[in-house]
């Protein structure tokens, strides 16, 4: 036996789902027609930021492979495109602030990497010390938010 639920007048069914019909397709369709030049404009807005953020990223990584010889960098265009992205608003200030946290962030935990190696302790004390050195070079919260999570990421 085939169990149908039965539908109200505004193509609801009786449990709250949606009823599959024509009528519920065309309110679904006059919705999205309404809302794409919303999309579209939006799309516009943020362009700039698309093309700055792609450019930042193939940049970064260019110097990185090709003038630091660095053989997978991939950390670099995905640093330029959180400081990009961090940054809108502030765009100056807020990128030197991510700058500083990622290169303290790297700093710190490549040399403790090398130092001490890898482990549970070590990504824990590479956190602490790029927290504490941020903060010593007179970095504010996002400063050490940034030398935290990079360091993070190389541990």
């Amino acid at each position: 036996m085939v169990r149908t639920a039965a539908r109200s007048d505004d193509g609801e069914t009786r449990d709250g789902g949606p009823a599959r019909t024509p009528a519920a397709l065309a309110r679904l369709r006059d919705r999205a027609a309404a809302s794409l030049p919303d999309r579209l404009r939006r799309v516009r807005a943020g362009g700039g930021l698309a093309v700055q953020a792609g450019l930042a990223a193939g940049l970064a990584w260019w110097v990185a492979d090709n003038l630091l010889h660095i053989p997978q960098p991939l950390f670099a265009p995905i640093s330029a495109v959180v400081a990009l992205a961090a940054s809108v608003g502030q765009r100056i200030r807020r990128t030197v602030e991510l700058i500083v946290g990622v290169s303290v962030g790297v700093l710190i935990g490549d040399a403790l990497i090398y130092l001490v190696g890898t482990g549970v302790w070590q990504l824990g004390l590479i956190v602490v010390l790029s927290i504490v050195v941020s903060v010593l070079l007179g970095g504010g919260p996002s400063v050490m938010v940034q030398a935290g999570a990079t360091a993070v990421l190389i541990g």
